[in-house]
């Protein structure tokens, strides 16, 4: 490589670096106090990512459902229901 070649290389790099520094947009922050948060559905998950609830509608309704570690639903409120109540605390 000539001296030429360093230098230009250099050089450009500079001026990509100086640009995107000045001329880039500023970033965006989220509000540190929202009013209101909007969703189609909610989830609640632990620290192994498995889900534990979900807020969400079903047929129109509001459905709140928690569930075991394993999956399974031992909790609901709206909703069509098709957990028997014989079947919840197992």
């Amino acid at each position: 490589m000539s001296k030429t070649t360093v230098a230009f290389a250099f050089a450009a790099g500079l001026l990509g670096g100086l640009a995107s520094r000045y001329l880039s947009p500023q970033p965006v922050h989220a509000e540190s106090n929202p009013r209101e948060v909007r969703a189609q559905s909610f989830v609640l998950i632990n620290e192994q990512g498995v889900v534990l609830g979900t807020f969400s509608e079903e047929a129109g309704q509001p459905v709140l459902k928690l569930l075991n570690a394993n999956g399974r639903e031992v909790w609901r409120a709206g909703g069509k229901s098709t957990v028997r109540v014989s079947a919840l605390g197992k």
